[in-house]
């Protein structure tokens, strides 16, 4: 069967931006729910985020959504989104649940001296999918679970820089 080109499942999210720009400091999430980010940011909006601490247990209820689109990421950003992390600490527990992800052409994640962890099946460090950008500088990913790259790229591509840290 073909994957559809658009998720068909639209997860939620504890934080959401989905317009203008958003400086955030020392900000503590926790997200519990199957289909639950931490963060999406979306729609050509910016999020600068500093000094962070962003956690999620739930598992996608979709595996094809986790893998293409970024459902139940820590944090996705989509659509055209800008998104510069600073020491920011991501861990996620559920399968399915990516740590960072960005998806489509346009979408753009920095991070830097940040940590990343994953511990369920199917959840990557630092993904990108159809032509997002993820460029990431002193960043240390452990992930545990089964199919869990570190670092990886899915279906229409994206890229990934890696300077530094460890995976």
């Amino acid at each position: 069967s073909a994957v559809p080109d658009q998720p068909s499942v639209e997860g939620s999210a504890v934080y959401t931006l989905a317009e203008g720009s958003a400086t955030r400091y020392k900000l503590n999430l926790s997200a519990g729910e199957d289909d639950q980010s931490g963060i999406i940011v979306t729609g050509g909006a910016r999020l600068s985020l500093t000094d962070a601490n962003i956690r999620t247990s739930g598992s996608a209820s979709v595996a094809g959504e986790s893998d293409f689109f970024g459902l139940n990421a820590g944090i996705l950003a989509k659509s055209q989104a800008q998104l510069a992390l600073a020491d920011v600490s991501v861990a996620t527990a559920g399968s399915g649940a990516n740590a960072i992800f960005a998806t489509g052409e346009g979408t753009a994640v920095e991070l830097l001296d940040c940590t990343i962890q994953t511990t369920g099946d199917f959840a990557r460090g630092l993904d990108a999918t159809q032509g997002g950008s993820i460029v990431a500088q002193n960043v240390n990913i452990s992930t545990q679970g089964d199919h869990c790259a570190a670092l990886a790229t899915d279906r229409g591509g994206g890229s990934l820089s890696v300077i530094g840290g460890s995976v």
